[in-house]
């Protein structure tokens, strides 16, 4: 299970409305919380993309709390389940409107279920950008890396500028070497040219893993290793639900 939650303004006393999109990879149950507004949903991977929402009175500024648990573990793969969640609005009224955002928003992303590469294929990393503004916006970027020990590693392209084109989507490609394999945490810290929406600097994170291909026969030992290396095996759960920013 994972929970996360921070504090968001409300500007009036009346009725508003929560709204997200989810998707997952295993049958996940989804909990969504701004005071009286609550979402309680199950998600099927096979469902793809969702919309869900809810409506309720808000007079003052609230928690909004993300919860996520699963009980459809598979004991040969590393992880019990990953929720994709996006594009997460509060808005006056009783409907859910067209999601917009207030200015550019960057995300990492990993296409891989649940972060985990195979050192048979590429290590890549994506920072993805939307720029609503209807003006291009030139970002700077500054990426390192770690592993669950702390040692920090070299990033190509650690730092670079990223043209984020108005009205569209782009996209920057981080490359790790799939040689190097176990449990590591990617930070990129990215301001934007001339100040802005986040002039001061935004910080990202994401986890990711670089294992063996399993077997066939579905036996993993590199998962064994990673939980019996890792000190007190916190750390890792640390690493896998902690540094998870997706949510």
């Amino acid at each position: 299970s994972l929970t996360s939650a921070f504090t968001v303004p409300v500007p009036g006393a009346g009725t508003y409305t929560l709204s997200a999109w989810v998707k997952s990879d295993r049958k996940l149950n989804f909990n969504l919380a701004c005071g009286a507004i609550k979402i309680q949903v199950v998600v099927l991977p096979e469902e793809g993309w969702r919309r869900v929402t809810a409506s309720g009175p808000l007079d003052k500024p609230e928690k909004l709390a993300v919860a996520v648990s699963g009980s459809d573990y598979d004991p040969n793969q590393l992880h019990a389940g990953h929720l994709w969640l996006d594009s997460l609005q509060l808005e006056a009224g009783e409907t859910a409107g067209a999601y917009a955002p207030a200015g550019p928003e960057l995300r990492l992303v990993c296409l891989p279920p649940a972060n985990i590469f195979h050192d048979s294929g590429p290590v890549e990393v994506l920072l993805r950008g939307v720029n609503p503004t209807g003006r291009d916006v030139k970002v700077d970027l500054e990426g390192r890396l770690w592993d669950c020990f702390g040692r920090e590693f070299p990033v190509t392209s650690a730092r670079a500028s990223f043209l984020l084109k108005k009205d569209g989507v782009s996209e920057f490609k981080y490359a790790f070497p799939k040689e190097r394999k176990g449990v590591f945490r990617f930070q990129v810290l990215a301001r934007e040219a001339g100040g802005g929406t986040f002039g001061s600097g935004l910080r990202m994170e994401i986890p990711f893993y670089v294992v063996p291909r399993p077997d066939p026969d579905g036996w993993n030992p590199f998962g064994l290793y990673l939980q019996l290396s890792v000190p007190g095996l916190e750390r890792a759960t640390r690493l896998g639900l902690y540094w998870n920013n997706t949510l």
